[in-house]
């Protein structure tokens, strides 16, 4: 995971900019679901309104509005609002000072609706409470109120009796048993009127009940909170009567004020509120406002800035891919060339280390899972942490109180996850080394391909081969199937959350502490953050693979080659050619013993040195100690007098025409592979480097000549033609020192003595290193080294070495007859 972040540091200042749109991202798409609320709570259920406070209201709702206030609150109310004409229109614009109104008036304004919006079955059971409460025989003095009407009815009923019985005994002594007997006679007779009356008050219609009890009932007929037609009845001029009247004191406000707060807390916080509205909403509409206009202008207006923010939201979203898919671009483009430049630094030592086939699945494979994996960090591991942790805010300012819903949401979304990475997490680490051994097989297949059809091991190799893909399938197979595990378990938990969701917010609903709206935002805040710990996982499961691949990465960048070049190195000033070897001494990284041994010997310019030994003696590393391929472990090779070490590699290398033991060509023609060494070479200067290395006879009958195409490694030219190819591109470079590791193993007899012959006619001043295993290419060289086992047995010409060398004299019987080596 370091290595991951590492890479991103030199894009800090991209990665904070979109770390600034992924916030403006969040904040658009954590307010759609507020807006969404906001549309179907306040913009439908409540036509648009937002406060509990009439804009505008006429005179007598605005004296009764006041009837459950305090002084306190009275004094206040009077001061928000200011008469225009017939009406009161309300003063404060402040949307703060509005909420603060909104929840000071709330009790006495859903009072006032109330009792303006009271049942016709809720009226009846007040007046029979009235009855019962202050009983029937209170005289009708005020027909205002309930029990007025009550005593009048009642007057002719039991009252009436009363009076006629009073008058038939006045004046005559009644004994006190006698008393008794008719004060229990008149108290069962105003018991049954009272119970006659009462049964009377739940048949009458309203009209009826107006007269009987001479009271002025104001009914009409509105809609429910259900959208049904029903009638009301407004109790509030009854109730103004009775305190004009002096028939209910403040004492019995209060007493009637907490009944009702009994009965209008019972049906919950957001019932409350909407009750408050529908009373601001017929306010406004019976002082002339447009309601419907209203609503529609809240819609509008409230749709208008959905859209602003999606469109935001859209514009940042889309920077924020543009910006993450660059950056993540040019990380695997760093880590490329990074890689390349790397290797192309590596001496034999370092390319011993890491097998051809893993640099190729390092730069390749592993390059682009980073490449990938920094992109969708840039766009959904920074992004998540922003959602969840906003959404877990904004959840809690719905105060919707089911936190503990999400809480469940996440922990089995986590547990989920934990099992998938337990199983899947191991296999992701091996996945990588299968890759690499996929594509070592399939390219040694690829490349001994005429080997295996000679030998006629198709059938073996594609065994072997089906062995390694699929070990690799099963792997990729198995984490495969664990992962489609992933994505319908989410989809079952986040939908079981939804199904929660609703079912404990329908129970809140109905209850009246929560709105439609407030689920609907509530579910989808609860999924933004379900979403968001998702992403966190699945990319918890993504990034360890991708580490894997950054660390083999690292692993190739932070290996430095052992061939450094010296502060101070300078370039080669002297272009005579003269290498000396002084008591050099080799050993392999990591190897016991010495390869080479006490190596020491001069190749002088204008001479050609030979090294000749039996197959493994030591000749290829000890070419390769020349350009550094290697460093030596022990004395020092000079060029023209100075160590190679002091000298700059570039500087070194301009100077060797260095011909390795298998060619190599490129793809391109056969003129930018001879120019490969010295791209400004003119034609002339080309076509005379073929003609030293024989190449021109089978150029030239070629269609295209010197624009001939050569396929990558010189697969469609033979063996023998590659050779001449690479000593031709060796000779366009013009150096002054050759180095050919047997490099004419594949030409016939006559072409290599006429190459070796024209070879040493034309570049007379240039010193010539050959390695060879054939006697005949290198009889005629001035200085011929024998090498047995990494150390010189043997130094000096033919003559001299047939002379005293054992080991060079029985290699050259081996292959020469005794007569061809006498005619020498």
């Amino acid at each position: 995971m370091r290595n991951l972040l590492r890479n991103l540091k030199p894009y800090w200042k991209t990665v904070i900019l979109l770390i600034a749109l992924l916030m403006v991202q969040a904040y658009c798409d954590m307010a759609l679901p507020q807006y969404t609320q906001d549309i179907i709570d306040t913009g439908i259920q409540n036509k648009g309104i937002e406060h509990i406070l009439p804009e505008r209201q006429p005179a007598d709702e605005y004296r009764a509005v006041q009837i459950f206030m305090t002084k306190g609150e009275k004094k206040e109310w009077q001061s928000i609002y200011e008469k225009s004409g017939t009406y009161y229109k309300l003063k404060v614009t402040d949307e703060k000072r509005l909420e603060k109104l909104d929840e000071k008036f709330m009790t006495p304004v859903v009072l006032t609706y109330q009792l303006g919006h009271t049942s016709v079955k809720n009226f009846k059971q007040t007046v029979k409470r009235s009855l019962k409460q202050n009983g029937f025989g209170a005289a009708g003095s005020s027909g205002a109120n309930g029990t007025a009407g009550s005593s009048g009815a009642v007057a002719g009923n039991g009252t009436a009796g009363r009076s006629s019985f009073a008058a038939g005994t006045r004046g005559s002594a009644m004994t006190p048993a006698r008393q008794k007997a008719m004060a229990e006679a008149r108290e069962k007779a105003q018991k049954k009127a009272q119970e006659e009356m009462l049964k009377k008050i739940d048949a009458m219609s309203l009209s009826e009940m107006e007269k009987t009890f001479h009271m002025d009932i104001r009914s009409f007929r509105a809609k429910d909170e259900n959208g049904r037609m029903k009638t009301y009845v407004d109790m509030r001029s009854i109730m103004g009567d009775m305190i004009r009247k002096g028939t209910m004191d403040d004492a019995q406000i209060r007493k009637a004020k907490r009944q009702m707060q009994k009965t209008i807390d019972s049906v919950g916080s957001e019932t409350l509120k909407a009750m408050g509205i529908r009373y601001a909403a017929e306010c406004n509409k019976a002082a002339g406002i447009n309601v419907n206009r209203m609503q529609k202008s809240y819609l509008w207006r409230c749709g208008g800035r959905m859209f602003a923010m999606a469109l935001l939201m859209m514009l940042a979203a889309s920077m924020v891919s543009f910006f993450a898919s660059r950056v993540g671009a040019n990380v695997g483009r760093d880590l490329r060339r990074g890689m390349f430049r790397n290797v192309m630094a590596y001496s034999n030592a370092e390319m011993d280390q890491f097998s051809t086939s893993s640099l190729i699945t390092r730069c390749t494979n592993d390059v682009q899972q980073v490449q990938m994996v920094s992109t969708m960090m840039l766009r959904m591991v920074l992004y998540a942490p922003i959602m969840g942790v906003w959404g877990i805010v904004k959840v809690a300012n719905t105060h919707a109180h089911m936190s503990w819903v999400i809480l469940a949401g996440v922990g089995a979304i986590v547990f989920l996850v934990l099992i998938l990475m337990a199983l899947a997490l191991p296999k992701f680490k091996i996945m990588q080394t299968l890759v690499d051994k996929l594509n070592g097989v399939s390219r040694e297949i690829l490349t001994g391909l005429p080997v295996i059809r000679a030998f006629g091991r198709e059938k073996t190799e594609e065994e072997r081969f089906d062995r390694a893909n699929v070990e690799l399938k099963k792997t990729q197979l198995f984490t495969n199937r664990v992962m489609t595990f992933m994505q319908p378990s989410m989809m079952l938990v986040m939908f079981s959350l939804s199904v929660l969701i609703t079912w404990v917010a329908a129970h809140r609903i109905n209850d009246g502490t929560m709105q439609v709206g407030a689920m609907t935002a509530f579910i989808t805040y609860s999924m933004m953050i379900v979403m968001a710990f998702m992403m966190i996982t699945v990319m918890s499961i993504i990034l360890p693979r991708a580490g894997v691949a950054a660390d083999r990465i690292h692993e190739v960048l932070m290996t430095e080659t052992s061939i450094v070049e010296k502060a101070d190195a300078e370039a080669v000033e002297t272009k005579q050619g003269r290498i000396e070897f002084r008591h050099v001494g080799f050993r392999y990284p990591g190897a016991e013993d010495n390869v080479l041994t006490d190596i020491d010997f001069t190749a002088e310019p204008g001479q050609t040195t030979a090294i000749i030994g039996s197959t493994g003696s030591g000749k290829s590393t000890m070419v390769n100690l020349i350009p550094r391929f290697y460093d030596v472990t022990e004395g020092e090779i000079l060029l023209d007098g100075r160590d190679i070490r002091d000298l700059k590699l570039a500087s070194l290398r301009e100077e060797i025409g260095f011909v390795p033991q298998k060619g190599i060509l490129f793809s391109g023609t056969i003129a930018s592979n001879l120019r490969f060494g010295r791209p400004d070479a003119t034609d002339e200067e080309i076509r005379r480097a073929a003609e030293i290395a024989q190449a021109s006879e089978f150029i030239d009958e070629k269609e295209e000549g010197y624009d001939s195409y050569i396929a990558q490694g010189g697969n469609n030219v033979s063996g023998g033609q590659k050779q001449r190819l690479s000593i031709a591109r060796a000779i366009a470079k013009k150096p002054a020192l050759f180095v050919f590791d047997d490099s004419f193993s594949a030409l016939d007899m006559k072409t290599d003595a006429k190459l070796r012959k024209v070879l040493a006619e034309e570049e007379k001043q240039a010193t010539k290193i050959i390695v060879a295993q054939r006697i005949s290419t290198i009889l005629h060289a001035e200085q011929i080294i024998v090498l047995d086992e990494g150390r010189i047995v043997g130094k000096g010409t033919h003559e001299e070495l047939m002379r005293s060398c054992e080991v060079y004299r029985e290699i050259a019987q081996s292959q020469l007859s005794k007569s061809e080596l006498e005619a020498v």
